[in-house]
């Protein structure tokens, strides 16, 4: 699979995993406990936070909760999103579990993991998804295509919008977009409709000195004068095989209509 060698197998575990193992158990009961000793604080403050009990009804079989603009929100993703801010545990969902974006007003459709929560960009036509509980990101940006008729220029102009787009505030980080020359793509014909599949990695450097590094697998296309480009993003150090295998799904699903 082309888009699978883009974004390479994940590392195999190093002699490290056990002792990893064992720290993760040690933390999990360390959190179990510290929640047994906490219940009645954290459950009063989940109560009191706006919008936890119209969820849980949600959960329980009453109204599904809102979608926004027409992205669907299941009942369970969204209370999750307020178990998960106060550190209490989760509803499983699965991560082979996807749903279909498809908004009418919208040129492009892609499919998503369902535990990700979606918006619309407010600052540009796009979206953004994410995935609360580990920062993955997914976004699609769409903007005139460059007027340079190379591949270059295009490829250039895909990675400037996912990484560093028009009005981005970047806070107290540092992000730059990576040399070209660092970045991998191979281009292939979809039902007569040419997309250019890409991959990099980018670095951010916090306020605090520290570097986050990130792998980018995302998809390009340019139709009627218009570019269109789904992104996603995974932090490095949490990369997997089922990471992989989530986001190619997601970009091999990304269809321009």
């Amino acid at each position: 699979m082309a888009v699978a060698s883009l974004a390479g197998r994940a590392p195999a575990p190093g002699a490290g995993a056990g002792a990893g193992a064992r720290r993760g158990d040690r933390a999990r009961a360390s959190a179990s406990a510290s929640g047994r000793a906490g219940r009645a604080p954290r459950r009063a403050l989940l109560l009191a936070a706006g919008g936890a009990l119209p969820l849980a009804a949600s959960a329980l079989g009453a109204a599904p909760a809102p979608a926004e603009e027409g992205i669907p929100l299941d009942a369970d993703v969204a209370l999750n999103a307020v178990l998960s801010a106060y550190g209490l545990p989760r509803f499983r969902v699965s991560p082979r579990d996807f749903r279909t974006y498809d908004v009418f007003n919208n040129d492009y459709t892609f499919e998503y993991p369902r535990s990700w929560v979606g918006r619309p960009n407010r600052e540009r036509p796009g979206c953004i998804f994410s995935d609360f509980n580990t920062a993955d990101q997914l976004k699609v940006e769409a903007f005139r295509a460059p007027a340079e008729a190379g591949d270059d220029a295009f490829l250039r102009a895909a990675v400037d919008a996912l990484v560093v787009p028009p009005g981005l505030s970047s806070g107290d980080s540092k992000l730059e977009a990576p040399d070209v020359r660092r970045v991998r793509s191979e281009s292939r014909d979809v039902d007569g409709t040419p997309y250019t599949y890409i991959a990099f990695v980018t670095n951010t450097t916090t306020r605090s000195g520290y570097d986050v590094k990130r792998k980018n697998l995302a998809v390009a296309a340019r139709v009627r004068g218009q570019a269109y480009v789904l992104g996603t993003s995974v932090r490095s150090d949490m990369w997997s095989d089922e990471k992989a295998a989530q986001v190619i799904r997601v970009v091999e699903s990304f269809r321009v209509r």
